[in-house]
């Protein structure tokens, strides 16, 4: 189970280490893979896994929400969006 993850973006050129929390990291292997990119394992316990990104030729497709593991979703907020939600 995944509950949180420490980031939201990064970069290109990969080498960003990534910390997932939940549970049950420590029953065998962990494969994570980040926007179709391999995310190597650094460290990992039963409630969290570290991992360090790998490079990615062309940016992210932003222009929609993506679906996560078990609930968890990212959503693009732009400046226009921002500041309306700021409002209410």
């Amino acid at each position: 189970m995944i509950s949180q993850v420490s980031e939201s973006q990064g970069y290109l050129t990969g080498g960003q280490e990534i910390t997932i929390k939940g549970m049950g990291f420590n029953h065998g292997t962990v494969a994570t893979e980040i926007d179709g990119v391999a995310c190597t394992e650094v460290r990992k316990s039963d409630t969290e896994f570290v991992c360090k990104t790998g490079s990615k030729s062309t940016a992210s497709d932003t222009t929609s929400d993506k679906a996560g593991q078990n609930g968890l979703k990212k959503t693009l907020i732009t400046n226009s969006a921002w500041a309306t939600y700021q409002k209410d």
